[in-house]
């Protein structure tokens, strides 16, 4: 009968995943490394293209493999979905978790709707975490597999490369077998393979000294908005769930924007749960806290917001380290823990049922329907099209084609994140338009721009004359809203 159940299960998440990938319109994160990979024609260019990512390049490499016969979006979703699957597969077949603990995992935030629905790297990390902690819970265990799978995992994200090390530290610390597999020499090649490619992965995190990130934020270190971001990324982990009053609710955690003071406190607090549960082994306990703290260090240090998707990844340190406790303890779990994981992963589930039905219901992007809209007044393709820096990957994804970016002027198709200025004033993009006209002796042209332009003022300039064709402004993502204007020479 359990078989039944988790087959149900997965054809479940499969038609649901399905059905959310065909409504879910891609974003400028997930439309980026599509064009990125898909104009890359070479290896050799897409690390070259990948230098300012700041994150290893294995999503990438899959990308690239296959735009060479698929160049479209929606067979990245289907990979995509393929990837997250596997994962639920992996969850409903080989974890220790009760069986409805297993299913409400599957359909938690960050496995069904962050991890499945959304085409990123992610996916692909939670993968490789998930075969590794098969593996290694293992009674007999492949450790060259194991390298291999360590190894891998590392070159998905930043966050999965200390997922990685610390994995690999955790079994040195309580596998003998392991300890000397260093002492075979056969085994060097896997050792040294490991080693070569955890260093590959970490040299991508040093991004080019031009990046426009360095001039991006200047708060001191010991500001409050710097510590508040790194304490909170526990709890938007453990505890997601959005403020449903609001239409622009990805991304926002409820308790947080209720109230930042008791969200604080909550935010400290939730630190206190993986203790009381982990504390009965301190190896486990050392494994959550040095993946979370080792995260909490980069929030802290960099000058990005933390965004929900990267609190997925104490998400994804708990789940597995809960996962290793109870298959340790011949998958049995005190009422206490039981409790505590299940209250979890259920308001997480619902968490998850609420951005699903929001997504469907409603534009995730509206650079689907911007695309769709310029396709239909520009059929013969014989009209520039222009894009605000960041628009620039969406409808170049969706439109299939690149397109001039507003910056530098250049087809592109990805961002360029070395632009400087990175973001231009109003005054700087009717100048640059204004140098195109000349440039190129054109005299109509499409801009796209994901902000409203002021157009009696730039009217007056009696060079250009600007008429707004279209907007679509209902994104669930605030900076995704899209103005379609006509530019035409005067």
């Amino acid at each position: 009968m359990n078989n039944y159940t988790k087959v149900f299960s997965l054809l479940v998440f499969a038609i649901l995943g399905y059905v959310g990938i065909s409504h879910h319109e891609i974003w400028l994160d997930e439309a980026h490394h599509f064009v990125l990979a898909r104009d890359s024609k070479t290896l050799s260019d897409l690390y070259f293209n990948n230098r300012y990512e700041g994150h290893p390049m294995l999503w990438d490499f899959l990308l690239w493999c296959m735009c060479k016969l698929f160049p479209t979006v929606f067979a990245m979703q289907l990979l995509h979905l393929l990837i997250a699957i596997f994962n639920a597969a992996i969850i409903l077949w080989y974890s220790p978790f009760k069986l409805y603990q297993k299913i409400v995992v599957c359909f938690s935030y960050f496995m069904f709707y962050e991890y499945t629905i959304i085409s990123r790297n992610y996916a692909l990390s939670l993968f490789l975490v998930l075969v590794s902690v098969v593996m290694i819970t293992r009674v007999k265990k492949n450790y060259p597999l194991i390298l291999i799978l360590l190894a891998l995992l590392a070159n998905t994200h930043l966050f999965s490369l200390v997922i990685s090390i610390f994995l690999f530290i955790y079994l040195l610390s309580t596998d003998e077998n392991f300890k000397a597999l260093f002492s075979q020499k056969r085994n060097y090649i896997f050792i040294f393979l490991y080693l070569v490619l955890l260093l590959f992965a970490a040299s991508f995190a040093k991004v080019p000294p031009d990046h426009f990130l360095f001039n991006y934020n200047n708060d001191k270190l010991l500001s409050i908005k710097r510590i508040g971001k790194a304490l909170s990324i526990c709890w938007k982990g453990l505890f997601h769930l959005q403020p449903i009053n609001e239409f622009n609710l990805w991304n926002k955690n409820w308790l947080i924007e209720f109230n930042k003071n008791i969200g604080i406190v909550a935010s400290a607090l939730a630190w206190l749960i993986p203790f009381l549960l982990f504390k009965e082994n301190k190896k486990i306990l050392l494994l959550f806290f040095c993946i979370s703290l080792c995260i909490c260090l980069f929030a802290y240090m960099s000058p990005l917001n933390v965004a929900v998707r990267h609190s997925g990844f104490i998400f994804l340190a708990f789940v597995i380290s809960y996962w290793i406790l109870t298959q340790q303890k011949n998958k049995t779990q005190n009422k206490k823990s039981e409790f505590i994981f299940s209250v979890i992963i259920a308001q997480l589930c619902i968490s998850s049922l609420v951005m699903y039905i929001h997504d469907y219901n409603y534009s995730f992007s509206e650079g689907k329907n911007a695309s769709a809209f310029v396709q239909a007044i520009n059929k013969e393709n014989n009209i520039p099209v222009i894009c605000h820096n960041t628009a620039t990957p969406v409808i170049s994804a969706y439109l299939q084609n690149k397109v001039i970016e507003i910056n530098s002027l250049n087809k592109s198709s990805f961002c360029h994140w070395n632009n400087n200025p990175f973001v231009l004033t109003e005054n700087e993009i009717v100048q640059n338009l204004i140098r195109f006209i000349d440039s190129t002796n054109v005299k109509t042209m499409i801009y796209i721009s994901l902000n409203k332009i002021e157009i009696n003022r730039i009217n007056l300039t009696k060079k250009l004359r600007i008429t707004l064709k279209n907007s679509f402004s209902k994104s669930i993502v605030k900076p995704e809203n899209y103005y379609v204007y006509l530019v035409e020479k005067i």
